[in-house]
């Protein structure tokens, strides 16, 4: 059975999701389609790359992913199709594999937009892609290699003496705030020394790591190093994003001592 993922920011409130299923079951129909996610905010790539980047390595080789996230309402950057360590990877050129893999995808593909009337994502060349891959054809027979491979610059902290200024790149649904600060270069800049995490408000100083959410009193901050190796700040069973007014861009500060 060809197992196929769907990452969008269509929300589930209109029947464009549900299109897409019944396409992909009409093209080839020993499919399992799961959802990965469809409530990525709008036109944003940084945070449908943090959520699929984090959840396609789960998944087994052959396994079809499809991204359905355009950075703009019209977009004319064109569909592809990725091969990268065993799975394979549709969407558009618009910099969203960039922000998804460290390195250049082993084989990247043009494929030929459909007939049919589309803005931006094509669900009609899509789902033969689709259909393409779960019937065994060569990968490279998708269309044409690729010239033009669109990269985007990743947010990366900025590190000065004693000092790690990261950025907001996701708020979770019980806005809990990730940053773009990694336990790797945490535990790099600091040393094992003392810190303090200033999340925006001078007010709200944290100098502790925690293991999990309830090490924490209830309606007390937090930080600790989530399942995916990036900072955090959360409040234990309340909503971090809201008490410190943070959204997507802010800066959040170690510094050590």
């Amino acid at each position: 059975m060809q197992i196929v993922t769907l990452t969008t920011d269509w929300g589930i409130k209109d029947f464009y999701v549900g299109a897409l299923k019944a396409a992909i079951l009409n093209a080839y129909e020993s499919t399992a389609i799961i959802d990965i996610s469809h409530f990525v905010l709008p036109f944003d790539l940084l945070s449908g790359a943090f959520i699929f980047r984090n959840a396609y390595q789960k998944f087994p080789n052959g396994t079809v992913h499809i991204i359905g996230i355009v950075a703009q309402a019209e977009s004319d950057a064109g569909m592809i199709a990725v091969r990268n360590k065993g799975q394979y990877f549709i969407g558009m050129n618009d910099g969203f594999f960039s922000l998804v893999f460290d390195d250049i995808p082993e084989e990247i593909i043009s494929i030929e937009p459909s007939s049919e009337r589309h803005t931006g994502f094509d669900q009609v060349a899509a789902v033969s892609a689709i259909a393409h891959l779960a019937q065994g054809k060569e990968f490279k027979r998708l269309g044409k290699p690729l010239e033009n491979y669109v990269q985007k610059t990743h947010l990366r902290p900025v590190i000065e003496d004693k000092i790690i200024k990261g950025t907001v790149i996701y708020i979770d649904s019980y806005e809990n705030v990730v940053t773009n600060i990694t336990q790797k270069l945490f535990e790099r800049i600091g040393s094992g020394k003392k810190f303090e995490i200033n999340a925006r408000r001078n007010e709200y100083i944290i100098s502790k790591l925690s293991e999990k959410y309830s090490d924490a009193e209830r309606g007390q901050l937090l930080a600790l190093f989530n399942s995916a190796g990036y900072l955090e700040i959360a409040l234990n069973q309340g909503n971090a994003a809201g008490l410190l007014g943070m959204n997507y861009g802010d800066i959040i500060r170690i510094d050590f001592k």
